[in-house]
């Protein structure tokens, strides 16, 4: 019995031995671990204190300097470096010293490094491989040529008309907007004059005398023109053919009827369709050709016969503080079919938007007849 009890005890011995050999195993291999963490730690942080160190160093050597760290903590390095550079820039003023060097340049900032940081996205940018750059327009002088057009494009000042000279056209005009102001009264500073009354065949920019004087030889080229066409369409109606282009030798006669808008910001009557208005239409590309034998650019937008009688761009700021944006069509909804009368146009016009009015219509710079007989009239005129 005392054999087997002293056989148990030492194999139990034996176990506990090999177990505090496991742990002790077990425990080496922890702190290796521990130590190679702790080694691969330290590195990166000596990477980081090495980079951290050269970049100070360039920061120095950008700005010439030392900086806190607290001051630039939580920005990025190009902030840092601007925040050096003010620094730099107020100690230089101070001083009344001047920087100079190649590494300097003047900017809205002050004077300030030409310093790229190396995390700067500007040094990301790499161009195409294989990419080929056009610069015949860099040296053939054309370089930024569309902004120039753009520049070019001014305001226009003057303008090809019709004028409405017929009573009974502007009294119902009178009369209309008379209305609208009572369904209304806001509306009023929209209200166009009546005595102004036109319908515009093109508008243009004069600059300058030079300017005008070739818009009124196109506008003489533009006359000796209808006339002929008038006259070749009264041959062929005397010999029994049918007539083209103008249609008709008669007069022209507009009638005035009904209103129509342009996205409610502008409220117009309308000119009847017909051979009337075909005529209108075939006036004013003529004159549009004419004017550009002369050099004199119409504007491109297409031609639409209207009688302005209301429009929000007479007085937008008036309007918009009494609440109105665009002009309604239920305050002319009444009248939206309303004959106004008929217009003998006689007379073709070139008028100036911006010198004083006579009668409270556009000063007319210069004006043609379309009649055959008051052609001939200013001939027998000239020759004498």
């Amino acid at each position: 019995m005392k054999v087997e009890g002293s056989e148990v005890d030492s194999s139990d011995t034996s176990r506990q031995g090999d177990g505090k050999q496991q742990k002790a195993c077990e425990r080496g291999t922890m702190v290796k671990d521990t130590e190679r963490l702790t080694s691969s730690k330290t590195k990166e942080q000596s990477l980081h204190n090495a980079k951290s160190q050269k970049s100070n160093k360039s920061l120095l050597h950008a700005d010439e300097m030392p900086v806190k760290p607290a001051e630039l903590e939580g920005a990025s390095t190009y902030e840092k470096a601007k925040t050096k550079s003010k620094k730099a820039n107020r100690k230089t003023n101070t001083r009344g010293h001047k920087r100079s060097g190649a590494d300097y340049h003047e900017s809205p900032l002050g004077v300030l490094p030409e310093y790229i940081p190396e995390n700067d996205s500007r040094l990301n940018k790499t161009s195409e491989p294989g990419r080929v750059y056009n610069l015949s327009t860099l040296f053939s002088g054309k370089l930024g040529e569309g902004r120039r057009e753009q520049t070019k494009r001014k305001r226009p000042n003057y303008f090809f008309a019709v004028q409405i000279t017929n009573t009974e056209v502007k009294e119902n005009l009178t009369r209309l907007q008379k209305d609208v102001e009572e369904a209304e009264p806001k509306l009023k500073p929209a209200f166009v004059s009546v005595d102004s009354a036109h319908i515009t065949l093109g508008i243009m920019h004069l600059g300058d005398q030079e300017a005008i004087n070739r818009a009124k030889a196109g506008l003489h080229d533009f006359q000796t023109s209808h006339h002929q066409q008038q006259h070749h369409l009264q041959l062929q109606l005397s010999e029994g053919e049918e007539g083209e282009g103008f249609g008709s030798s008669d007069p022209l006669v507009l009638e005035v009827r009904g209103l129509d808008h342009f996205n409610n910001n502008v409220v117009f009557a309308k000119v009847t369709q017909g051979d009337s208005l075909k005529k209108l239409e075939a006036i004013a590309d003529l004159l549009k050709s004419c004017a550009l034998k002369q050099k004199i650019n119409l504007d491109e937008k297409e031609f639409a016969a209207h009688l302005t009688v209301m429009k929000h761009s007479k007085n937008p700021a008036k309007l918009k503080k009494s609440g109105i944006k665009k002009i309604s069509s239920d305050v002319y909804q009444a009248s939206r079919d309303k004959i106004f009368g008929v217009e003998l146009v006689t007379t073709v016009q070139l008028c100036s938007m911006l010198k004083p009015k006579k009668n409270n219509y556009y000063h007319i710079e210069h004006e043609v007849s379309l009649t055959l007989k008051a052609v001939s009239d200013e001939c027998a005129t000239d020759d004498g």
